[in-house]
């Protein structure tokens, strides 16, 4: 609860505001490097992608102080905390990153010995 209490006196409030809008580096700050280099070493499993999924919504909601239960109880589609949060999807992230590093073939090899 400590934790979740500091996240929410970083954001100053839980409504959206001009004074005090969402950290957009806060996503980053918590995770920071470990989804980029998780994914850019690793197969992405469909399990793998739920359990990134599932983290990011409850790191939304917390960022906005939103419980699950008052989430459901109004109805608010997780894409619409996403784009309140303005954070990018973790896993629609990942695998654009796994395509650009395909992409990347490397040549022959440097003839220096």
């Amino acid at each position: 609860m400590r934790r979740v209490r500091s996240i929410l006196e970083y954001r100053g409030s839980s409504e959206e505001d001009e004074e005090h809008p969402a950290p957009r580096s806060l996503f980053r700050h918590c995770c920071p490097w470990y989804f980029d280099v998780r994914f850019g070493t690793w197969t992405l499993r469909e399990q793998d992608e739920h359990a990134v999924t599932v983290t990011q919504r409850a790191l939304e909601r917390t960022m906005l102080g939103i419980s699950l239960y008052t989430q459901v109880q109004k109805g608010t589609r997780s894409s619409e905390l996403r784009h309140r949060t303005k954070i990018r999807d973790a896993v629609g992230h990942a695998k654009k990153s796994k395509i650009r590093d395909i992409k990347r073939t490397p040549g022959l090899p440097s003839a220096r010995l």
